[in-house]
């Protein structure tokens, strides 16, 4: 008769990274319309309307 052996195996959590604190930096909204959406000074034109938005935040790395 064969015997089994178990092993317990304990997986050590990675490090997770510290949140940056984003509050002092500039930010920059960008609206991203189709062609065609926008009358000539870039607002929408009276037949569309803008029914929810989607939103992201990302932060932008310039070379030193």
């Amino acid at each position: 008769m064969e015997k089994a052996f178990t092993k317990t195996i304990t997986v050590k959590a990675k490090p997770s990274r510290r949140l940056l604190d984003i509050t002092g930096l500039p930010e920059k909204v960008v609206h991203i319309y189709p062609d065609g959406v926008l009358d000539g000074n870039g607002l929408l034109r009276d037949e569309y309307v803008e029914i929810g938005t989607d939103e992201t935040s990302r932060l932008e790395k310039r070379p030193a």
